[in-house]
Order: structure tokens, then sequence, then C-alpha cells
């Protein structure tokens, strides 16, 4: 293991101050050889000098030296604190990221569970409503009244929302297939309110994820689970929330919406499918300069 940049800085001041220490003690020594001459004199008081002068000194180097190693201990236990603290902060950022990832595969699943609802499809002269029929076993298709003239269809909730974007790319694409106004404002039928909480929820929780890298992970692991169309209609709904609830509410729709924008557009292959998006959702878009946050 070859040694860091802060090895070798220490390392480095241990050498400036050995080398220090070491002429002075050799200045002392010729300052005493200087005063007292070379070898052991034969006067008792010259020992005594002598050796007070030594203790002196020694009291002396020993001071610098112990505040020396005092400073250095000081400075270690600082860095392991500091260590230590780092580590303590990753373990709790990784525990959060845990629950975080699985908060946001709950409310992936939930929304799964809805996408499988089924719905009816009604259409007369161009007139289109949409009715709720539950699960497939709830179906009943003799309460509904459908005019003779007029046609229904039945779906499933993720069926619908790939019926409804290939429906309005078609028209955004080619001119030779159209639906009047009232078919685009489908999305935003009573029926699909139930995604409102799961959307809020799901971008709060990616908005609290603070690390950049956790984000990625999660938007590589959330995209795979929904089609494209399910995420063209949160990018829809959450839109809209933002546009049209943002004063009502004390909740952040504009981080709701941005986020669930940014794992679309981060994930998504084509970016050409977002030309499927209605024209208020594509203006929000580029309001937030959500293709500006690209990595």
């Amino acid at each position: 293991m070859k040694p860091t940049k802060q090895d070798d800085l220490e390392l480095t001041t241990i050498q400036k101050w050995s080398s220090a220490l070491l002429l002075f003690l050799i200045f002392i020594f010729i300052c005493f050889v200087s005063v007292f001459g070379i070898g052991a004199p034969k006067n008792i008081q010259t020992w005594t000098n002598t050796s007070s002068v030594f203790y002196n000194l020694t009291s002396t180097c020993i001071a610098v030296i112990s505040l020396i190693l005092l400073l250095n201990i000081w400075k270690d236990n600082r860095k392991e604190l500091k260590e230590t603290r780092e580590a303590l902060q990753d373990q709790l950022n990784i525990q959060n990221f845990t629950v975080t990832k699985e908060t946001v595969t709950s409310v992936i699943f939930q929304i799964k569970e809805l996408n499988k609802r089924h719905i009816i499809l009604i259409e007369n002269n161009y007139n289109y409503v949409i009715k709720s029929v539950g699960e497939r076993g709830d179906l009943d298709f003799t309460s509904l009244t459908i005019n003779n003239n007029g046609n229904s269809d039945q779906f499933t909730h993720s069926n619908f929302f790939e019926e409804y974007f290939l429906s309005v790319g078609s028209k955004n694409i080619s001119n030779d297939y159209s639906h009047p106004n009232n078919y685009k404002s489908l999305i935003f039928d009573k029926n699909f309110f139930i995604y409102k909480d799961k959307i809020i929820a799901l971008g709060l929780l990616l908005n609290s994820v603070r690390f950049e890298e956790y984000k990625k992970i999660l938007r590589v692991i959330l995209y795979p689970e929904l089609s494209i169309f399910t995420w063209l209609f949160m990018i829809e709904i959450s839109s809209h929330i933002h546009l049209y609830e943002k004063e009502n509410s004390h909740i952040n729709m504009k981080a709701v919406f941005t986020e669930i924008a940014n794992l679309v557009y981060l994930q998504i292959e084509s970016k050409k499918l977002l030309d499927w998006l209605s024209e208020e959702a594509i203006n929000n878009i580029e309001a937030e300069n959500i293709a500006c946050k690209e990595v």
C-alpha cells in the first residue's frame, strides 16, 4: 500500500523537528566544551555546575518533546474523530437510502396495482366518457347506458395510457388521426385521481435523497418497473398539479414535478417520445430546464 500525501507530510514534519532538536543538542555540546573543556574535571563545583546545566537543558528538551507529542496526539485524535464522524454519516446515509428505496418500491408496487384496474371508454359522436368498473370480476356492462350509435372499449388503466399516448402521439406525428379536445383531457378524469397521492409521494421521496449518486441508483431501479406510457401519464399529472395546485398546497409541487420529469428524461431511450406529452407539460419541462439537467 503506497503512502498517502498526508503520511508524507507528517513524516516530513517529524524529520524537521528531529533535525532541529539534534542541531540544538549539538549547539549545547559545543557551548559546554567551550566553557568546561574536554575531559572529567576534578573540582566538585564543576560537576555541580555541569549537572545543573544538563538538568535545565534536559528539562527544556523534554518539555519541548512532550509538547510536540501532545500536539501530534491531538491531531491524530481529531483526525480519528473526523473519520469516525464521516463513517457514521455514511452509515446513516446508507440506512436512509435503504429505507427510501424500500418505500419508493412500495409506492411503485401500489401504482402497478392501480394499473390493473379496469375502465370502460365510451365514445358517442367523438364525445368520450370513462366509466370505472373496478377489477375484472366486477365488470357489469348491463349497468351502463350506451346509445345505439355509441361504442365502448374495455381497458386496464395501463392499456388505456398506452392507447391514449399512442393516439395523441400519432396526431403529433401526422395529421391522419385526430380526436376532439375532450379526448385529451381524459387522463385528468376523476377515475385517475387515485394516482395523485402516489405521484406526490414518489416525487417527494426522490427529492429527499440528497446525494445524487443514490438518486441515480433509484432512477435506474424505478424506471423499468413501469411502462413509458405510465411514466408519461405521471409527468402529465405532476405537471398539472404543479401548475394549478401549488398555490393551494403546502407541498412542494415543483419538486414533485421536477423529480418525476428528471427521472423519465434521464432514463428514456428516445427523447422524441416526450413529444407525445401535452403542450402544457412540454412547456413546463422547458420552464424548469429539465433538459439542461441531463448528466
